[in-house]
């Protein structure tokens, strides 16, 4: 959903909390908004489990966002939140294997730990050929901090409480 989407009629969330599957916000309005707004809802439904892809949404057309680290921190103290390495291209200034964006990926695996993280590309927005080129570069950075983390740890083994 888009973040503004929490701002409205929210009653469909309850249906979603029960069911244990994800919440998928999208940060149409940078990282800060999508925090506050999903601070609220996981309040308000406290077993929803939420998924951030995306690093977190570290850039807004190629600028760094100012509130980024501390939206990063924010989300992290939502328990259900996990957070995705994906969309490595389109939050980078550089070629494969993006330096730029590798420090927003490490701060983020090591802040969430192997059992919060998902690994992902930007599929269908980048061309198939190069989507597992993506999650394999996804795959290394989570596996050299996190060598036990598993591709399916944060989806299938946080079960809803």
């Amino acid at each position: 959903v888009r973040t503004a989407q929490l701002e409205e009629n929210t009653a469909w969330i309850a249906e979603l909390e029960t069911s244990g599957r994800y919440l998928l916000i999208h940060a149409e309005n940078g990282i800060a908004a999508l925090v506050r707004n999903a601070r609220a809802v996981a309040a308000a439904h406290p077993r929803l489990r939420i998924y951030v892809p995306h690093l977190g949404w570290p850039r807004n057309e190629k600028k760094d966002d100012p509130l980024w680290r501390e939206s990063g921190h924010a989300l992290h103290a939502i328990p259900n939140a996990i957070i995705g390495i994906s969309s490595l291209l389109t939050f980078s200034r550089e070629q494969v294997p993006h330096p730029d964006v590798h420090g927003f990926a490490r701060e983020l695996i090591q802040l969430f730990g192997p059992s919060r993280l998902v690994a992902g590309s930007d599929f269908p927005f980048i061309d198939k050929p190069r989507y597992a080129g993506y999650v394999r570069l996804a795959h290394q950075w989570i596996r050299t901090i996190w060598p036990q983390w598993s591709d399916s740890a944060a989806i299938f083994e946080q079960s809803p409480r």
